[in-house]
Formats: C-alpha cells, sequence, structure tokens
C-alpha cells in the first residue's frame, strides 16, 4: 500500500523547511532546546545537550543541522506545548552517515510517558551490535513491534514516513516503499487511541546502551533533516 498522499496547496499541519539564514537557531515558534547532561533523560549516556551554535543550527540551504562534537556535546529538540497531535502523516527527509558512540534519533512521544506509548521512527546505534530501526513500544516499554532498517545510516537522503489511523495502527515507509505495519492487535494495552496526542524529538544521544563507545569515532558527527511535514 503506497503512503498517503501530501495535501493540496501543502495545507500541512506543521511544516519545518528549515529556511532560516546560515548559523540561526531552528524556528523557536517550532522547537524546544532541551539542555542538561544527557544522563539525567537516557541513563548511561554521556556528555551534555547545549543549545549552541556548535551543536545545532540552519545552515542557510534548507538543512537543520545536529552536530555532536569531541567534548561530548549535542542537541536535542522538540516539539512539546508547540506541536502535538493524533494520527495523520508524519514525515521527514534525513540524512545521516552513522558513527561509533552515536545515537540519532527522530521519534514521538506523549505528556504522560511512557503511558502514552513511544514511537521511534528513524533510530540509529554507534554500539556495533543494533541494526538502525523503527519500533512502536507498549507502554510497559517491554513489548514492542519493530524492523531493522540500515538505510538509516549509509549516509544518503532519505524520506522517512509515518501513517497513523484511527483504530488501524501504523504504516511506516522508506521513499515511498512500505517496510513495517503494525495493528492495534500486535501490542497488548495499545494506547494509541486513547484520545493522547504525541510530539516530536529530534536528537543525537551520546554513548549508552545504543551508542556504545567512542573507538574509531571522526568528529564532528551531523544528523542533516531537509524537512519535517505533519497532515
Amino acid at each position: 500500500m503506497a503512503p498517503r498522499p501530501t495535501p493540496a496547496n501543502n495545507a500541512y499541519l506543521f511544516a519545518d523547511g528549515f529556511n532560516g539564514p546560515a548559523g540561526s537557531p531552528p524556528d523557536p515558534s517550532k522547537w524546544n532546546f532541551v539542555t542538561g547532561q544527557q544522563n539525567d533523560i537516557h541513563p548511561g549516556t554521556v556528555g551534555t545537550y547545549t543549545a549552541q551554535e556548535r551543536n545545532c543550527y540552519v545552515d542557510g540551504h534548507s538543512h537543520l543541522v545536529l552536530r555532536a562534537q569531541s567534548d561530548h556535546s549535542s542537541a536535542r529538540l522538540n516539539t512539546q506545548g508547540k506541536f502535538q497531535h493524533q494520527y495523520g502523516s508524519w514525515q521527514a527527509k534525513i540524512k545521516y552517515s552513522g558513527a561509533p558512540g552515536c545515537w540519532p534519533a527522530w521519534w514521538c512521544v506523549g505528556n504522560i510517558y511512557p503511558a502514552d506509548g513511544e514511537i521511534d521512527i528513524f533510530e540509529a546505534y554507534g554500539n556495533g551490535r543494533w541494526s538502525p530501526d523503527t519500533t512502536v513500544w507498549a507502554p510497559n516499554m517491554e513489548d514492542k513491534q519493530t524492523v531493522h532498517v540500515p538505510a538509516m545510516s549509509d549516509g544518503e537522503w532519505h524520506i522517512w514516513q509515518m501513517d497513523w489511523v484511527q483504530n488501524a495502527g501504523f504504516k511506516f515507509y522508506q521513499d515511498g516503499n512500505e517496510y513495517l505495519s503494525v495493528a492495534p492487535s500486535s501490542l497488548p494495552d495499545w494506547c494509541y487511541d486513547s484520545g493522547d496526542q504525541l510530539y516530536m524529538i529530534i536528537n543525537i544521544a551520546l554513548g549508552g546502551s545504543g551508542g556504545g563507545s567512542f573507538t574509531g569515532t571522526k568528529w564532528p558527527v551531523e544528523l542533516l533533516v531537509d524537512y519535517i511535514h505533519v497532515w
């Protein structure tokens, strides 16, 4: 099944093409910076999330750049309180090459975590053991539906899309090709039709179970985003 087509006249619920001048921060009307020690958010990770330009900026060519540095600083953004939604199509064009120690993701959660669930649309690991994947979690954070998607770290631009349909679950696509379907019956305690809206997060975590060690890392490590749309 093909993904849902984009809306007529670009009538998006959320759209960011990251069109600011070079070196500017992402649009503050759409994005929050989350700052502080990463271990406070991701147990076992290292380093610091900052709002500094060296870790997150718009490059002047319509790209958002998240950049992890050798001092183990990086960035985390979310749309909490600025854009939260239930159902629809969620799409991003992302480029990432993969690196030891780095753990980037584009994902969605609700205000009450983990009761509202977690959807990892794009998640790549630098630990050398796990393939990049897409995962829909049950609220117990044990049961899940997941699939490995190595193309997430191939250094090429790809379009990732999630279609979320009421009482029908999720379908995921890479460059228009479906690779994962998750029905409500596939997980216990299905929470995704409860009325709770989800917000987006995009970040590069460092170290921890997903990032692993930094042996061989060539700094800086960048995640590039061309656009994010929801409709």
